[in-house]
């Protein structure tokens, strides 16, 4: 997403179909049934990263790559590929809580 003041946001490109056969698309990506985390890093420091993860009996799958300022965030599920602009994504992320707050005596939740 890159911070508040950074110009634009990188790209990735991500690969989770090894794991998709395991799961529904919908489970992979919103499911809170297991921990997971997302850890980006310099390809030099992936294998002392495998390693230490490997010390603790942590599973580790390397799902793909950051890529370059502009480009967009692509998710492959099997078949799938699904594409978001990163500019859309950050608008959203950096905009969610100014936007509730422009109208704090209305209860979005109720549907209304």
């Amino acid at each position: 997403m890159g911070g508040p003041y950074a110009s634009s946001g990188l790209g990735a490109s991500v690969d989770l179909s090894a794991i998709a056969l395991a799961a529904s698309p919908e489970a992979i990506l919103f499911g809170e049934d297991g921990a997971r985390a997302v850890v980006s890093l310099a390809p030099e420091h992936v294998a002392t990263v495998v390693a230490l993860a490997g010390e603790h009996g942590v599973p580790v799958h390397r799902a793909g790559r950051v890529t370059e300022p502009g480009t967009p965030l692509e998710l492959r599920l099997g078949d799938r590929l699904f594409s978001w602009s990163v500019g859309a994504l950050r608008q959203g992320y950096f905009t969610a809580i100014p936007r509730r707050m422009q109208h704090p005596d209305v209860d979005r939740s109720a549907g209304e």
